[in-house]
């Protein structure tokens, strides 16, 4: 972490020392093996061997995500300014994305079987996790992370005011979203062609349960309704999450059903490898 700086990082001057102190081995795991390559030449902690393992049947990794068939699941945002902050109000590929969000909680509650359609598990789907997870990944600037959940107050508003409307399902943002789910799914799924009478009770539902985290290192993030679940239970205790963050939320946290995931974060050196997994 402190390389290019030229300093070693915490972690790394506390392996070291371990290893320093006397006869020993150390296994590691990794999923970013790039950074096997970027340790010392000669380093304590530069590994002896590597071995490379095969994923599991099912994975889905980096080359599933650039590839042809996964390219109808993926919307390019466009319509934002280059600061966050600068929005006074949700921009549209936010409504789009926290709308189709909504609209797969509704499949999970309705179609179990289809909305696990690809899953590798073998018990029966209607007993497993009801929860849905969306993920709203920024950079590592807290006072972004604090505008964007007005964002996402703001875009869940303006969802609630669309299902009033006397057209719905037939027109507006939902319509739309259901449309693109099925695209999605051809194949996979057989969802009605339009939504049905019920959907619109449904997503008040799931609209008025939603759970909004922010997950970073700001110290007043204490609260109990802040902390960020860890259980099955805890992740139970509502239909639909949505979780804002940086650098923490996308390393070394479990998202048990990531459904949707809202890439705000523009840098200058690309980590899509990285940022992705």
């Amino acid at each position: 972490a402190g390389a290019n700086a030229g300093r070693n990082a915490p972690t790394y001057s506390a392996l070291a020392r371990l290893y320093q102190a006397g006869r020993g081995v150390m296994l590691s795991y990794t999923a970013t093996p790039q950074a096997v390559l970027l340790t010392e030449k000669f380093g304590k902690l530069r590994p002896d061997y590597c071995h490379v393992i095969d994923p599991r049947a099912g994975y889905f990794g980096l080359e599933d995500i650039v590839s042809a068939k996964f390219a109808p699941n993926i919307n390019v945002v466009d319509d934002l300014l280059a600061k966050i902050t600068a929005h006074p109000s949700a921009p549209d590929s936010l409504i789009r994305a926290i709308a189709g969000f909504m609209l797969v909680a509704l499949v999970r509650a309705n179609h179990a079987d289809e909305f696990y359609a690809r899953s590798q598990a073998t018990d029966k789907h209607a007993q497993r996790m009801q929860s849905v997870q969306m993920l709203v990944h920024q950079s590592t600037v807290k006072l972004e992370h604090a505008h964007l959940k007005t964002l996402v107050d703001d875009a869940l508003k303006t969802l609630t005011a669309a299902l009033e409307s006397s057209e719905f399902p037939h027109v507006g943002i939902f319509a739309q979203a259901w449309a693109s789910l099925r695209s999605q799914m051809a194949g996979l799924a057989e969802l009605p062609e339009t939504l049905s009478g019920g959907a619109k009770t449904q997503l008040q539902v799931l609209l008025r349960d939603v759970a909004i985290r922010v997950v970073n290192s700001d110290a007043k993030r204490n609260a109990p309704e802040d902390q960020f679940p860890v259980g099955d239970k805890e992740w139970e205790s509502h239909r639909t999450w949505i979780l804002i963050g940086g650098e923490i939320l996308g390393r070394g946290l479990t998202i048990p059903q990531l459904c949707v995931s809202y890439f705000v974060r523009g840098s200058a050196s690309p980590k899509f490898d990285t940022v992705a997994q």
